[in-house]
């Protein structure tokens, strides 16, 4: 079957090479994974969709996908906000790309840095709840009560 789908070549270029597709990709993905995790997020913030603009892209269709899917969680607003997309520079050692000079100014409340945590550990660790506990140093019980408190799925 590989060598009759092998005789018809199709090449589709990379992202970076077609960046109208970005906006139309980045709303579905929204739309996907905000129903995923039922939060309320429903458009994108121009700032934001400026900065996916902007990026290059390096892993094509799926870093766009990952990077929503994980702006998705972070976000605590209705529209999808800059600070909320870490994306990446594909240059060794480089941190993630914002496109805007960080204001050290800026202080998050601590609810909201342990929720950020919290959602971070439950994702690397696929879901696993007793793994997460274990990397963020509490116990089990505990972070369901925070899971709770912060209305985030288990």
């Amino acid at each position: 079957m590989y060598h009759r789908l092998a005789a018809f070549r199709i090449t589709v270029p990379s992202l970076r090479d077609r960046r109208e597709d970005i906006p139309i990709l980045a709303h579905h993905f929204l739309k996907k994974y905000a129903a995923a995790v039922e939060k309320p997020i429903l458009d994108i913030s121009t700032d934001a969709l400026q900065m996916l603009m902007q990026h290059d892209f390096p892993g094509n269709v799926r870093e766009l996908e990952n990077a929503i899917e994980r702006a998705v969680l972070y976000e605590t607003t209705d529209r999808l906000q800059p600070e909320s997309l870490l994306l990446y520079q594909t240059q060794e050692g480089s941190q993630p790309a914002t496109n805007a000079p960080i204001d050290t100014t800026v202080i998050l409340p601590l609810d909201e840095v342990e929720r950020r945590a919290i959602v971070h550990a439950v994702k690397v660790k696929d879901n696993n709840i007793t793994d997460a506990a274990r990397a963020l140093g509490i116990d089990r019980a505990t972070l369901y009560r925070k899971l709770k408190q912060y209305n985030l799925p288990p």
